[in-house]
Parts: C-alpha cells; sequence; structure tokens
C-alpha cells in the first residue's frame, strides 16, 4: 500500500501498475491464507502502519501467533492471540466462524482460554483431508507465546440423531447396508443412507427406526455366507432363501 502510494505520487505510469498489481496479489494470498474480507478490509485502514502482524506458515498443527498490533501483539504479548489448528473434513459440519474454543497448553495446565473461530481456509488439504483454522484467543496476562503448541477443543451443536456404530456399516460401493436381527437368527440387509461422521458413529438419515437391532460386528461373514447361498441357490436351481 506504501508502494501504490509512492508510485502514485512519481511521474511514471509503470510503477503505479506494478505496486497495484502487488497490492491485489497480496490479498488474494491473504485470502487463501484465511482471513475473511472484513479482516483484510481492516489491514488496509491501517496501511502498513501493522509491523507486527506475522503470517502462519503452512502447518497443520494448532500453534500460536501474535496478531495485528492493534489487537495486543507484538514482542510483549497481549490480550489476544491467533490460534492455527486443523479439522478433519467429516468435521466440517460441526465447526463454522463464531464457534467457540477452549485451548490449553502443557506449560500450564491448570489454565485455560477461551475464544472464537473467525476463519476456515477455502481449501482443503489433498493429503491429510483437513482444512485449517484460525481462532482468535484471549491472553490474559501474555501467557500464551507465539510458536507454543497447543491442544484445541471444539464443541459442536447437540440434537437427538440415529446413530450406529461404524463396524455397522457395509459400503458395498453403490450403496451401504445395515443387517437388521430379526429373530431366531436370520438378518436382514438394509440399504441405509448415512449422514455425518461423529466420532466412532455414523449418522443415520433413512433406512432404519430407533429401537431396531442391528449387527454392530461379523457383517463381512454374513455378506460371505449370502453370496455363498445365492451361488448355490444359482446351481441348484433352488428357491430363495434368507441368509441365516
Amino acid at each position: 500500500l506504501q508502494g501504490v502510494q509512492k508510485a502514485h505520487s512519481g511521474p511514471y505510469h509503470e510503477p503505479k501498475e506494478r505496486a497495484q498489481a502487488l497490492v491485489e496479489a497480496t490479498r488474494v494470498r491473504l485470502r487463501l491464507l484465511g482471513m475473511s474480507e472484513q479482516e483484510i478490509a481492516e489491514l488496509e485502514k491501517g496501511g502498513v502502519q501493522d509491523k507486527n502482524l506475522i503470517l502462519p506458515p503452512n502447518e497443520s498443527s494448532p500453534h500460536l501467533n501474535p496478531p495485528p498490533a492493534e489487537e495486543g501483539g507484538g514482542k510483549e504479548g497481549g490480550r489476544y492471540v491467533w490460534v492455527y489448528g486443523a479439522i478433519y473434513e467429516y468435521e466440517l459440519p460441526f465447526v463454522k466462524v463464531g464457534s467457540s474454543i477452549k485451548v490449553k497448553v502443557p506449560t500450564f495446565p491448570d489454565q485455560e482460554f477461551s475464544g472464537a473461530i473467525n476463519a476456515l481456509d477455502p481449501v482443503l488439504d489433498p493429503t491429510t483431508r483437513s482444512i485449517r483454522i484460525r481462532a482468535r484467543v484471549e491472553n490474559p496476562g501474555g501467557l500464551l507465546k507465539p510458536g507454543m503448541y497447543v491442544d484445541v477443543y471444539l464443541r459442536g451443536g447437540e440434537e437427538d440423531v440415529l446413530a450406529i456404530p461404524l463396524d455397522a456399516v457395509m459400503h458395498t460401493g453403490e450403496r451401504e447396508l445395515a443387517f437388521v436381527a430379526k429373530g431366531e437368527g436370520y438378518f436382514e440387509p438394509r440399504e441405509i443412507r448415512l449422514g455425518t461422521q461423529a466420532g466412532d458413529y455414523w449418522v443415520v438419515k433413512e433406512g432404519l427406526k430407533m429401537g431396531e437391532q442391528i449387527v454392530v460386528s461379523g457383517n463381512f461373514l454374513i455378506d460371505s455366507e449370502s453370496r455363498l447361498q445365492a451361488a448355490l441357490q444359482g446351481m441348484t436351481g433352488g428357491g430363495h432363501q434368507h441368509g441365516q
């Protein structure tokens, strides 16, 4: 921005174009680093006076960086710091800008620091299948220092849903199945529609009802026996039987 100001005061047109192109490229990079349009606009208001702003390195582990100087960054530490961390792709439905977080560090095991997410990266890391988040966290007494590694705790919204263990779902490639117990050793393969993954559970949108008993392990054995029964039926030309 300072370069644009100096270029506009000079007699030549080419330096003006180069300086303006640099400003636009910087805006793009800031967006890719996860900054919102509002935050970029705030930086533009301050111009180059905001010399304490340190942009994050390309890491997925949660760590700290000082925020802009007006928020208390700098050598002495201040009222707030920025915390960078990573969330997995399947966790995205539970995380949004404004979500509250808690931060702990091994250095101060009895201390808990509060904050909120103010940006999510627009690009997914294809290797880790994760997205980086940035949160603005209170830093009373300047205890949190740039470069520290931290533990970040996020809590999503709560609602009552039907969920089944991950191992209870058989993925065929074209559909998802669960085996419902029908009694006397018989099982019915049921096509289901899954929602989001929450820890060790799948949310079930369609196909099952609350209270139905399902197989939570051994699905491979049941499916293998069903295929064997079907093959034998095809060889003998017998009637249809349910797998047992």
